[in-house]
């Protein structure tokens, strides 16, 4: 059995000198292990359908909860400034008592741009220059840490602002009780199905949990019960930070209000919310554990006693794959799917490359019949393409996709070390983007969003506004791909991205054609601001390289 963190599928398998291992890895398990839902991921990679267990997560520790007691923050912060430790005394940016009648608003963990650390520090400037008195405490360390330590002070927060190092795991609770509202604010995190644990711990204590709407959408087991004001307090975007400075100012202003926020984020969490039955601590998780172990033993005892399984039964099976890999299509086919797809198993065999390689050959099976089996609704062929393009995306090109870089033998002498010159860092305008492999642009002739909004729950829509829709496609090495609609300034910039062209060249180039094709002429300053947001965006997606040359 293998199981995986979020940063093994979504950052360390995108590593071309760790994606065989990774593959050969999870393919060769009795059952792999995922508490996200990425199966077509697994089954790209080649991983057996019925070895994906989509396992339970176990509930947080039962030392989270309201009643722990709340951690001595200036006995903590007496005993550290006694310290003779370089790392400790660098986190200490204020040594003075903390009054624990003020408001005090929490995080903890590491901080960073995607953690939305430093909007959290944007909105309690503007809560302070309203006049609002409350301490802030973070209790973090990382690699941000020298830079947050830094916007603390050009944001003139250092008077009511306290940061601890990190403490024992099992204290963590008393720092959740000893704060008034506890804030996790992860956004445009780079590992889309990243699911942090530290909001179960914050509902689980009964702090108010101040959340960004990412975190609440990955809270899969109770986020349709999660409302805003009622039990947690939502911030739909963190760096827009005077919305975040409004919800923060409920629990600096009214304390009552946010407690009984608090109580009920954890009666929500805990399953008392409306059984009265208190959660079963790792009770439940060790009987799903113990079941799937069953289930593997017994696989394997009737794999032994029958290794080949009947031929009505495997026809069945291909028959279901394919309306897995084809829903939208299915629908739309509705009474004459079945018999197109016994006439294509009938004329076809299964080919071993897999259930999306099949998929493929199903589309192409149909493909002379289109405008026959499309006359009913305009909107098919943007539905047959896009299933089409989602499933060649899906089938491993392993040879012509997984780059295998060519080995250089190990020197026999070792090479003299490097010295740590620090670099320029050039102006943006400067550089050169280049568009990632595996990155193509199809464009629709209807609202791609309306349809899919319909054929997800098997509905045949009515009527589709037909408007255009770009979609780009990005490849990924974890087969965890990339589908974002963009407009058509994005396309041109992406056009443009050939590695020959600077931003500065590019963004010339985007100046006349705004002169050209509309009424609106964005000013120069705009059109910078506007592309650097951009570039920086496609880059953090990897969907650019940028280079000096």
């Amino acid at each position: 059995m293998v199981k995986h963190a979020g940063s093994d599928l979504g950052r360390l398998m995108k590593q071309p000198g760790l994606t065989t291992s990774y593959r050969e890895i999870l393919r060769a398990a009795d059952s792999v292990w995922t508490g996200s839902d990425c199966t077509e991921s697994f089954l790209a990679m080649g991983v057996k359908e019925e070895n994906i267990w989509l396992g339970r997560t176990p509930q947080v520790p039962d030392i989270f909860y309201p009643q722990a007691t709340p951690l001595d923050l200036n006995g903590l912060l007496k005993k550290l400034a006694t310290l003779q430790n370089d790392h400790v005394q660098s986190a200490l940016i204020n040594t003075n008592p903390i009054d624990s009648s003020k408001p005090t608003i929490g995080i903890y963990g590491k901080v960073g741009e995607v953690k939305g650390s430093f909007d959290l520090l944007n909105a309690l400037r503007v809560l302070k220059q309203r006049g609002l008195d409350f301490n802030f405490l973070a209790l973090t360390q990382g690699r941000a840490l020298t830079s947050f330590k830094q916007a603390i002070s050009e944001l003139d927060l250092q008077d009511r602002t306290w940061i601890f190092p990190f403490i024992p795991h099992w204290k963590v609770p008393g720092f959740i009780r000893a704060c008034t509202a506890v804030c996790f604010l992860e956004r445009e995190f780079p590992i889309s199905f990243h699911g942090p644990t530290i909001p179960s711990e914050i509902l689980a204590c009964g702090t108010p949990l101040v959340v960004s709407r990412e975190i609440v959408n990955k809270q899969h087991r109770i986020k349709n019960r999660l409302v805003d004001g009622k039990n947690v307090l939502i911030v739909d975007d963190p760096k827009e930070y005077q919305d975040l400075a409004r919800q923060l100012s409920i629990v600096i202003r009214d304390p009552d209000k946010a407690k009984i926020i608090g109580i009920q984020g954890h009666r929500l969490y805990s399953g008392t919310e409306d059984d009265h039955t208190p959660r079963r601590g790792h009770d439940a998780y060790i009987d799903a554990l113990e079941k799937e172990w069953i289930k593997i033993i017994d696989k394997r005892k009737t794999t032994l006693s029958n290794p080949t399984a009947g031929t009505a039964a495997l026809d069945s099976l291909r028959k279901d794959r394919l309306k897995a890999r084809l829903p939208w299509i299915s629908v739309l086919l509705n009474g004459q799917w079945d018999q197109l797809v016994n006439d294509y198993c009938l004329e076809r065999s299964a080919p071993a490359a897999g259930q999306f390689k099949d998929a493929l050959g199903l589309c192409e099976f149909l493909e002379p019949k289109l405008r026959e089996l499309g006359s009913t609704y305009e909107y098919f062929l943007d539905a047959f393409r896009y299933e089409k393009t989602h499933n060649s995306m899906l089938v491993d090109r392993n040879d012509a996709f997984v780059s295998k870089p060519a080995w250089a033998p190990r020197p026999l002498v070792a090479e003299e070390p490097r010295s740590r010159k620090p670099h320029n860092i050039p102006d943006i305008s400067e550089l050169r983007p280049l568009k990632a492999e595996g990155v193509h642009v199809q464009t629709f002739d209807y609202d791609l969003k309306t349809l899919a909004d319909h054929l997800r729950r098997r509905e045949i829509p009515r009527d589709v506004p037909k408007t255009s829709t770009l979609l780009l496609f990005k490849r990924e090495l974890n087969f965890v791909n990339e589908e974002l609609i963009i407009n058509q300034a994005t396309k041109c910039f992406l056009d443009l991205c050939d590695g020959e062209h600077t931003v500065r060249a590019i963004s010339g180039k985007l100046t006349r054609l705004y002169e050209r094709d509309s009424d609106k002429h964005p000013s120069d300053s705009e059109l910078a601001q506007g592309i650097a947001t951009l570039v920086r965006k496609l880059t953090s997606k990897r969907i650019i390289k940028l280079a000096h040359q």
